[in-house]
């Protein structure tokens, strides 16, 4: 699937990075196998209308590097879905009978990241 991933170079101990992708969610086999999986809770039907999910990616961060072995990162990230699959409830006569739909047109998630790692080297 298409890919754009750009690093530009601050300065020696700092970057920004900037990636957009697009990728899909293909359903399982449970989820798309028109026949029962069952749980000790719940009985599970497979959906075999159910469609792949169109996701489009993104994510935006800064680093800073200020030694060897030393990263600092804050990262925004998020991800814009069209068809979501989700496991819910459907009107059957028993109450614990679910299956996997397509729920909605489009969603998104949004997010961030923070990031501190040192490395210790230990000398015997």
């Amino acid at each position: 699937m298409p890919a754009l991933n750009a690093k530009y170079s601050i300065n020696d101990k700092q970057n920004l990075r900037l990636s957009f992708s697009k990728t899909y969610t293909l359903p399982q086999a449970k989820e798309i196998i028109p026949i029962a999986y069952y749980d000790v809770t719940t009985n599970v039907y497979g959906n075999e209308y159910l469609n792949p999910s169109d996701n489009y990616n993104f994510d935006l961060k800064w680093e800073m590097f200020p030694k060897s072995g030393e990263v600092i990162s804050v990262a925004a990230f998020g991800k814009y879905i069209q068809n979501a699959i989700a496991r819910t409830t459907y009107s059957t006569s028993a109450p614990n009978d679910m299956t996997y739909f397509n729920i909605s047109n489009w969603g998104y998630i949004l997010g961030a990241r923070i990031r501190i790692q040192k490395r210790y080297l230990l000398l015997e």
